[in-house]
C-alpha cells in the first residue's frame, strides 16, 4: 500500500514524537512523556503509545486511567484467528 505525502508526514511526525515520548519516559519525566504520547495519539492511533501511556499511569499509581488506556489498546489490536 502506497502512502500519500500527507500520510508520510503524519507517520514521520508520529514516529519522532513517539521516540521523544520514550526518551522522556526513560529519563523519568512522566508528565512530559504523557503530553508527548497524547500528541502522538492526536496524529495517529498507535497501540505502542497507548500501552506505554498505560504503563506510565500504573507507575504513577493512576490505575483507573491505566486501565482505560489498556482497554483502548486491546480494542485496536489486530485480531488473528486462533485455530
Amino acid at each position: 500500500m502506497k502512502l500519500s505525502s500527507k500520510d508520510r508526514i503524519i507517520n514521520d511526525s508520529s514516529e519522532e514524537k513517539l521516540a521523544l515520548a520514550r526518551s522522556l519516559r526513560n529519563s523519568g519525566n512522566f508528565q512530559g512523556a504523557i503530553e508527548m504520547y497524547h500528541k502522538v495519539l492526536f496524529l495517529k492511533e498507535n497501540i505502542d503509545a497507548l500501552v506505554e501511556m498505560a504503563e506510565i499511569y500504573e507507575k504513577i499509581m493512576d490505575v483507573s486511567t491505566a486501565v482505560l488506556f489498556y482497554k483502548r489498546s486491546l480494542q485496536i489490536m489486530p485480531r488473528h484467528d486462533i485455530k
